[in-house]
């Protein structure tokens, strides 16, 4: 048993490796792994916001073009206005 535990410990220190080597400097800064992280997620947030929301407004509510289009504009506005406004 021990064995097979030594084993797999050092199969997971070769796959940590493999995968810092292949993942460049994400894979060694931290402070970059949570940038990309970030971004990564605020990024599905966003076509979240831009295809699912208006496709089931459009699918559940029967929503017109005009609705559509207010839905995107309060999107817009209720969450990218007032963090821009935060940010600087």
């Amino acid at each position: 048993m021990a064995h097979d535990s030594a084993e797999e410990t050092a199969r997971a220190r070769v796959l940590g490796a493999w995968l810092r080597h292949k993942l460049g400097l994400v894979g060694r800064s931290p402070d970059y792994r949570r940038l990309w992280l970030g971004e990564s997620v605020s990024l599905f947030g966003d076509q979240i916001a831009i295809f699912a929301l208006p496709t089931l407004a459009i699918l559940t509510l029967d929503a017109s073009s005009f609705e559509v289009g207010a839905l995107n504009v309060i999107c817009c506005l209720s969450a990218g206005w007032p963090a821009g406004r935060r940010v600087h």
